[in-house]
């Protein structure tokens, strides 16, 4: 913890030159110099990017939600020019066809009495997407 302390101290230079002092007699001019030194490089350049980084994802936050708003708005457009029909989106589609699987694997499952053919099964879900389309 104590270590942590220390770098954090360096890195926001304040107090520096005591604990500079302290390295500088414990391992000599050399190596001192070089540590601190790469030290407040490397470890300024990391604060400065995460700051950077920081201020670009809440730009993007704010230029996200700036975006979907104005979709919504296009989309109340397009549901008021379309008389209030709603789009269907693909979501919407799987859906559907999911729902009527479950329907017929319920039914079977009851012990109700099976489709007689599995392509009238078939042509329901096509009715049913083919209604959903028209609905578009």
């Amino acid at each position: 913890m104590n270590s942590f302390t220390t770098v954090f101290i360096i890195l926001t230079n304040d107090g520096v030159t005591a604990i500079f002092q302290d390295y500088y007699r414990a391992c000599g001019p050399s190596s001192s110099v070089v540590f601190f030194i790469l030290l407040s490089i490397i470890g300024q350049k990391i604060l400065l990017n995460l700051f950077i980084a920081i201020l670009l994802e809440n730009f993007d936050e704010g230029v996200l939600k700036q975006k979907m708003h104005e979709y919504e708005q296009q989309q109340q457009e397009r549901n008021k020019t379309a008389g209030g029909l709603i789009e269907l989106t693909l979501l919407d589609r799987i859906i559907a066809v999911f729902t009527r699987i479950s329907q017929s694997l319920d039914d079977c499952l009851n012990k109700r009495e099976p489709p007689d053919d599995d392509s009238d099964d078939d042509s329901k879900v096509d009715a049913d997407i083919d209604k959903l389309e028209s609905a578009i």
